[in-house]
Protein backbone atom coordinates (compact mmCIF):
# COMPACT_ATOMS: atom_id res chain seq x y z
CA UNK A 1 0.00 0.00 0.00
CA UNK A 2 1.41 3.14 -0.85
CA UNK A 3 2.05 6.39 1.68
CA UNK A 4 -0.89 8.70 0.09
CA UNK A 5 -3.19 5.44 -0.40
CA UNK A 6 -5.47 6.98 2.52
CA UNK A 7 -5.80 10.75 1.41
CA UNK A 8 -6.18 9.40 -2.19
CA UNK A 9 -9.77 7.69 -0.96
CA UNK A 10 -10.28 10.50 1.28
CA UNK A 11 -10.26 12.94 -1.90
CA UNK A 12 -12.47 10.06 -3.74
CA UNK A 13 -15.14 10.88 -0.96
CA UNK A 14 -14.70 14.78 -1.08
CA UNK A 15 -15.24 14.44 -4.04
CA UNK A 16 -18.57 13.04 -4.67
CA UNK A 17 -21.39 15.22 -5.30
CA UNK A 18 -24.53 15.72 -2.80
CA UNK A 19 -26.51 13.14 -5.55
CA UNK A 20 -23.92 10.34 -5.28
CA UNK A 21 -25.76 6.88 -4.74
CA UNK A 22 -22.63 6.28 -2.33
CA UNK A 23 -24.67 8.43 -0.20
CA UNK A 24 -27.91 6.53 0.22
CA UNK A 25 -27.11 3.95 2.76
CA UNK A 26 -25.43 6.20 4.81
CA UNK A 27 -28.49 8.34 4.51
CA UNK A 28 -30.64 5.27 5.82
CA UNK A 29 -28.33 5.20 8.35
CA UNK A 30 -28.88 8.53 9.56
CA UNK A 31 -32.23 8.13 9.28
CA UNK A 32 -32.19 4.82 11.26
CA UNK A 33 -30.51 6.96 14.01
CA UNK A 34 -32.55 10.07 13.92
CA UNK A 35 -36.09 7.77 13.92
CA UNK A 36 -34.72 5.67 16.76
CA UNK A 37 -34.00 9.21 18.90
CA UNK A 38 -37.93 9.85 17.80
CA UNK A 39 -35.85 13.02 15.57
CA UNK A 40 -39.24 11.73 13.18
CA UNK A 41 -38.48 14.97 10.96
CA UNK A 42 -34.91 14.59 10.48
CA UNK A 43 -35.51 11.14 9.87
CA UNK A 44 -38.33 12.35 7.19
CA UNK A 45 -35.72 14.12 5.38
CA UNK A 46 -32.77 11.59 5.65
CA UNK A 47 -34.63 9.08 3.92
CA UNK A 48 -36.43 11.43 1.24
CA UNK A 49 -33.12 12.78 0.23
CA UNK A 50 -31.77 9.24 0.26
CA UNK A 51 -34.97 8.40 -2.40
CA UNK A 52 -34.43 11.07 -4.68
CA UNK A 53 -31.05 10.20 -4.95
CA UNK A 54 -31.89 6.68 -6.43
CA UNK A 55 -34.82 8.29 -8.59
CA UNK A 56 -32.69 10.77 -9.89
CA UNK A 57 -30.28 8.30 -11.05
CA UNK A 58 -32.41 6.11 -13.19
CA UNK A 59 -33.15 3.65 -10.36
CA UNK A 60 -36.55 3.37 -9.58
CA UNK A 61 -36.78 -0.77 -9.87
CA UNK A 62 -33.22 -0.26 -7.88
CA UNK A 63 -32.75 -2.34 -4.47
CA UNK A 64 -30.94 0.41 -3.27
CA UNK A 65 -34.41 2.40 -3.02
CA UNK A 66 -36.02 -0.49 -0.73
CA UNK A 67 -34.03 1.09 2.60
CA UNK A 68 -35.22 4.34 2.71
CA UNK A 69 -38.58 3.64 1.32
CA UNK A 70 -38.75 1.25 4.50
CA UNK A 71 -37.78 3.66 6.83
CA UNK A 72 -39.77 6.47 4.94
CA UNK A 73 -42.51 4.87 5.71
CA UNK A 74 -41.91 3.67 9.61
CA UNK A 75 -41.39 7.43 9.71
CA UNK A 76 -44.90 8.27 8.58
CA UNK A 77 -46.41 5.05 10.66
CA UNK A 78 -44.45 6.81 13.78
CA UNK A 79 -45.99 10.10 13.31
CA UNK A 80 -49.88 8.91 12.60
CA UNK A 81 -49.45 9.40 8.65
CA UNK A 82 -50.74 6.52 7.24
CA UNK A 83 -51.99 7.70 4.11
CA UNK A 84 -48.32 8.43 3.41
CA UNK A 85 -46.92 5.90 5.49
CA UNK A 86 -49.11 3.12 3.44
CA UNK A 87 -47.91 4.60 0.02
CA UNK A 88 -44.19 4.34 1.24
CA UNK A 89 -44.64 0.78 2.54
CA UNK A 90 -46.22 -0.28 -0.62
CA UNK A 91 -43.55 0.77 -2.75
CA UNK A 92 -40.91 -1.00 -0.82
CA UNK A 93 -42.98 -4.31 -0.56
CA UNK A 94 -43.68 -4.29 -4.26
CA UNK A 95 -40.03 -3.80 -4.85
CA UNK A 96 -38.65 -6.36 -2.24
CA UNK A 97 -41.47 -8.59 -3.99
CA UNK A 98 -40.15 -7.93 -7.75
CA UNK A 99 -35.95 -8.11 -7.28
CA UNK A 100 -36.29 -10.92 -4.13
CA UNK A 101 -39.70 -13.24 -4.97
CA UNK A 102 -43.16 -13.11 -4.26
CA UNK A 103 -42.45 -15.05 -0.96
CA UNK A 104 -39.43 -14.18 0.48
CA UNK A 105 -39.02 -13.91 3.95
CA UNK A 106 -37.37 -10.12 4.30
CA UNK A 107 -40.37 -8.48 3.46
CA UNK A 108 -42.11 -9.28 6.57
CA UNK A 109 -40.49 -6.22 8.56
CA UNK A 110 -42.26 -4.05 5.40
CA UNK A 111 -45.31 -5.80 5.45
CA UNK A 112 -46.01 -5.62 9.36
CA UNK A 113 -45.91 -1.95 9.20
CA UNK A 114 -48.31 -1.52 6.10
CA UNK A 115 -50.76 -3.93 7.62
CA UNK A 116 -50.74 -1.25 10.44
CA UNK A 117 -51.09 1.62 8.02
CA UNK A 118 -53.82 0.11 6.25
CA UNK A 119 -55.90 -1.28 9.32
CA UNK A 120 -55.68 2.14 10.51
CA UNK A 121 -57.20 3.61 7.05
CA UNK A 122 -59.54 1.06 7.71
CA UNK A 123 -59.05 -0.17 3.88
CA UNK A 124 -60.27 -3.29 4.97
CA UNK A 125 -59.76 -5.42 1.68
CA UNK A 126 -56.58 -4.56 0.92
CA UNK A 127 -55.50 -5.24 4.82
CA UNK A 128 -57.35 -8.41 4.37
CA UNK A 129 -55.08 -9.11 1.13
CA UNK A 130 -52.13 -8.41 3.22
CA UNK A 131 -53.36 -10.35 5.95
CA UNK A 132 -52.97 -13.37 3.93
CA UNK A 133 -49.98 -12.92 2.27
CA UNK A 134 -48.21 -12.84 6.02
CA UNK A 135 -49.76 -16.18 6.41
CA UNK A 136 -48.17 -17.48 3.20
CA UNK A 137 -45.37 -16.19 3.58
CA UNK A 138 -44.40 -17.74 6.93
CA UNK A 139 -45.77 -20.83 5.19
CA UNK A 140 -43.57 -20.57 2.07
CA UNK A 141 -40.52 -20.06 4.26
CA UNK A 142 -40.60 -22.42 6.91
CA UNK A 143 -43.48 -24.88 6.18
CA UNK A 144 -47.12 -25.09 6.63
CA UNK A 145 -46.84 -27.04 10.11
CA UNK A 146 -43.95 -24.83 11.40
CA UNK A 147 -44.35 -22.64 14.86
CA UNK A 148 -43.18 -19.06 12.71
CA UNK A 149 -46.92 -19.13 11.54
CA UNK A 150 -48.45 -18.55 14.65
CA UNK A 151 -47.35 -15.18 14.78
CA UNK A 152 -49.33 -14.11 11.33
CA UNK A 153 -52.14 -16.27 11.69
CA UNK A 154 -52.88 -15.05 15.15
CA UNK A 155 -52.67 -11.18 14.47
CA UNK A 156 -54.87 -12.76 11.79
CA UNK A 157 -57.31 -13.63 13.40
CA UNK A 158 -57.61 -10.60 15.95
CA UNK A 159 -57.91 -8.44 13.11
CA UNK A 160 -61.18 -10.60 12.02
CA UNK A 161 -62.40 -10.57 15.77
CA UNK A 162 -62.99 -7.08 15.63
CA UNK A 163 -64.18 -6.97 12.07
CA UNK A 164 -66.71 -8.98 13.58
CA UNK A 165 -65.84 -12.43 11.57
CA UNK A 166 -65.81 -14.61 14.34
CA UNK A 167 -66.39 -17.66 12.73
CA UNK A 168 -63.46 -17.07 10.24
CA UNK A 169 -61.04 -16.08 13.07
CA UNK A 170 -61.87 -19.03 14.95
CA UNK A 171 -60.76 -21.27 12.00
CA UNK A 172 -57.88 -19.48 11.84
CA UNK A 173 -57.21 -20.11 15.54
CA UNK A 174 -58.12 -23.59 15.22
CA UNK A 175 -55.36 -23.42 12.49
CA UNK A 176 -53.06 -22.26 14.68
CA UNK A 177 -53.76 -24.54 17.97
CA UNK A 178 -53.05 -27.64 15.44
CA UNK A 179 -49.19 -26.31 14.31
CA UNK A 180 -48.96 -25.66 18.13
CA UNK A 181 -49.81 -28.97 19.36
CA UNK A 182 -47.89 -30.41 16.47
CA UNK A 183 -44.33 -28.11 17.32
CA UNK A 184 -44.78 -28.88 21.00
CA UNK A 185 -47.01 -31.46 22.19
CA UNK A 186 -50.77 -30.53 23.61
CA UNK A 187 -49.00 -29.46 27.06
CA UNK A 188 -47.09 -26.74 25.45
CA UNK A 189 -47.52 -23.35 26.24
CA UNK A 190 -47.86 -22.17 22.53
CA UNK A 191 -51.06 -23.87 22.53
CA UNK A 192 -52.38 -20.81 24.94
CA UNK A 193 -52.46 -18.13 22.68
CA UNK A 194 -54.91 -20.16 20.01
CA UNK A 195 -57.45 -21.80 22.72
CA UNK A 196 -57.78 -18.32 24.17
CA UNK A 197 -58.45 -17.14 20.60
CA UNK A 198 -60.82 -19.94 19.82
CA UNK A 199 -62.66 -19.17 23.39
CA UNK A 200 -62.98 -15.40 22.79
CA UNK A 201 -64.75 -15.98 19.48
CA UNK A 202 -67.35 -18.40 21.21
CA UNK A 203 -67.84 -15.44 23.66
CA UNK A 204 -67.51 -12.36 21.15
CA UNK A 205 -70.16 -14.24 18.97
CA UNK A 206 -72.21 -14.70 21.99
CA UNK A 207 -72.60 -11.13 23.06
CA UNK A 208 -72.61 -9.39 19.68
CA UNK A 209 -74.43 -12.10 17.69
CA UNK A 210 -73.30 -14.31 14.69
CA UNK A 211 -70.91 -13.63 11.84
CA UNK A 212 -72.75 -12.16 8.62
Amino acid sequence: RSADDSPRRYRRRRDRGPNDRALVNPLSNLGTTEYRLHDYKSAEQSYLRGVKIVEDSGGGADKLMMRPLHGLGATYLATQQYDEASVALKRALDLSRNLDGLFNAQQVPILDPLITSLVELERHDEAEREFQYSVRVAENVYGKQDAHVLRPLDRYARWLERMGRYTTARVLHAQALSIAEQAGGQQSLMTVGPLTGIARTYRLEFVNGPEE
